[in-house]
């Protein structure tokens, strides 16, 4: 089996961070998941729809969130059985 990750190339990248930046100002600097005030060299990139799941690294997929809901989202809570 094979890695099913899309990779990125160097066009994509440009984008990627041209869309950061719009995103974090559409969101006034603020998590776009909790709300509070994140600065921009603080705020992580966020897929609504997930890369890895062929999301892409559009504007309008991208939002700019707090690494504390960053990292909730990307690790869910695992169900006791």
């Amino acid at each position: 089996m094979g890695n099913n990750v899309p990779t990125w190339n160097g066009t994509e990248k440009k984008w990627a961070r041209i869309y950061r930046r719009q995103a974090w100002e559409d969101q006034n600097g603020k998590c776009y998941w909790c709300g509070n005030d994140v600065p921009e060299d603080e705020a992580t990139a966020d897929h609504l729809h997930e890369y890895a799941k062929g999301g892409k690294a559009m504007r309008g997929n991208i939002v700019m969130a707090c690494e504390r809901c960053n990292n909730e989202r990307s690790n869910p809570p695992k169900y006791k059985e």
